[in-house]
Order: C-alpha cells, then structure tokens, then sequence
C-alpha cells in the first residue's frame, strides 16, 4: 500500500492522510453523515466510505440484510506460482475434463501461474493439496506433469485451496447513502472469464470520475438518503448524487458479467460424456474470430460516463 501510495503522488498527501494497520471494526451511519470506528482510536466523520472489503463484505451483510448473500457455484479451486526455467510453455491454456479443469499461466520471470478446479461438496479438505492435484491430473497431457512435478517441491501451504463463491443475486443498488460498494463486495463473481478485478478497477475509475471535485464536507444537506433514484436535500452536485449515478453507471454491468461468468464455468465443468464431447466439438468448429467477436462487450464495452 505505501509503494502503491508514493508511486500515486501519496508522499505529497498531508500527514495521516494514509493510515496504516488501521482495521476497520464499524461504520456508523447517523442522519447520513458516515463514520469509521477502527481499533486504534474513535470514530471519525467522513464524507465517503468505499466499501472494497471483499466477498465477505461485513458492510453488504449490514446494510443489506435481506439480500441472499453468497453462492457455492459447486467448484472448489487450487492455485499456485511455480519456478520452472526448464519448461518452454509459450502462452496461456486452459484445458477442459470432465467435471475439472487445469489453467496455465506463463509470467514473465519464468514462474507460472497454475489454477484447476473440481466439482466437490463446498467445505472439503484434504492432508496435502499437492497429492490431490498429482491424483486429478497427473495423467493429463503435457506439460500439465512436468508443472506438476515442480508443485511436489513446493511448501504444502503455497498450494492455496478455495470453494468458489459468487453473489447469489444482484445488489438492489451499489451505494447507500455515503457508502459505495466495489469490487467483490459489490458484485463477486466466479473467476471464469477473469473479471472480478477488471470490473473492480471500472468501478474505481467510473467512481473517480463522478465524485464531485473540490470540498465535499462544504455540502449543504448532509442527512439525506442516496437511493438509486432519489438523493432528497443533496443536490445534483453532491456525494449522495454522484453514487447514485455510480449504481446506475455499473450495477447492470457488473451483474451482466456476473451471470456470464457463472454461465461459463457451467459450461466449462461439465461432467456428462456426450454433454462434454458435443462442447468440445463446438469450440474446436469455432473460429476463432467467432470466439473473439463474442467477449467484444467485456473488453470494450467499458464507456466512462459523460
């Protein structure tokens, strides 16, 4: 965070602008007017709270309480950075079983980037996730084996296992009040088109630019609600406006994305024999340019609001 900071023009920032190390143990929300309790000291007004607070937003669940929350999407996945200089493995892959998956990633320091994925019952564990994945796929063609010979040598706990959640339901609006959600606690998805940080850096950049420019704390009205349609007493100018117009600008989005994501896994983890092979045969009958053509609106159908 303080690279990220300095490399922003934060070292100009005036002193505890930055707070470091600071958890965030309550919002309070008064009359519209938010502030952030941490564990180092006592509440302090602010203007905006950006929720980033990730999938299991403690913020989404307060303010939302009859939302349906989170959905095991029936996949659990392994990732992992392996050194592997020895290998030439050019570019990425993704390659389809049944039921299970196997994703390769080249970087540029001649690490890898490894994920596989299998239906299984959320919750499930085992002794040594290195075992688990040379018994799914050690048969599988290469270099999947030869990666997977270089996963043996690394420490048990650099195998990282998650179950796989996204929201069960769009939020009715991504703002409320002075708050904003982003990110995974606005919107979290499955990572089967790698969009859960690209959409969570539109929401950063679309949010940027609607804020209102200057002293937010010189607003009149401080005590109104921001619905997604209404920010009574705050005008057109003011921060409660501003999100309001953040939801409209990005909640129809991100949820678009949302449901391709979970679509596309269901796609991609298919387990019946004839459903897999007829799948298979329908990408390989694909041109390519079909197949480019078809993810047009997720890389440029980003638009910044006028």
């Amino acid at each position: 965070m303080g690279a990220a900071t300095d490399e922003g023009g934060g070292a100009a920032l005036p002193p505890h602008t930055v707070r470091y190390g600071a958890e965030v143990t309550a919002v309070e929300d008064p009359e519209g007017r938010p502030a952030v309790r941490t564990d180092d000291g006592p509440g302090r007004p602010v203007d905006l709270v950006v929720a980033a607070d990730g999938i299991h937003s403690p913020l989404r669940r307060a303010y939302f309480p009859a939302h349906p929350g989170l959905h095991y999407i029936g996949e659990t996945a392994w990732r992992a950075l392996v050194d592997a200089p020895d290998l030439r493995i050019p570019s990425m892959s993704e390659t389809w079983g049944r039921g299970e998956r196997f994703g390769i990633t080249p970087l540029s320091d001649g690490r890898f980037y490894l994920y596989a994925t299998a239906i299984v019952p959320a919750g499930g564990r085992c002794s040594d996730h290195r075992a688990e994945l040379r018994r799914r796929f050690g048969s599988w063609h290469d270099p999947i084996p030869a990666l997977l010979d270089h996963v043996d040598h690394l420490d048990p706990a650099d195998v990282l296992r998650n179950d796989l959640y996204d929201l069960a339901a769009p939020l009715p609006r991504l703002h409320h009040g002075r708050i904003a959600w982003l990110g995974d606690a606005a919107h979290a998805m499955a990572p089967n088109l790698g969009q859960g940080g690209c959409q969570a850096i539109e929401d950063a950049v679309i949010l940027a630019r609607l804020l209102p420019a200057g002293d937010r704390g010189a607003e009149g009205d401080h005590g109104a609600e921001a619905e997604a349609d209404t920010d009574a007493g705050d005008g057109a100018g003011s921060v409660p406006a501003a999100l309001a117009a953040y939801t409209a600008a990005r909640r129809d989005r991100t949820d678009a994305v949302r449901v391709r994501a979970r679509r596309a896994g269901r796609l991609g983890a298919l387990r019946n024999p004839l459903a897999a092979a007829l799948r298979d045969l329908a990408i390989r009958a694909t041109p390519d340019r079909l197949a480019l053509r078809g993810m047009d609106d997720l890389f440029n159908g980003f638009r910044l609001p006028a």
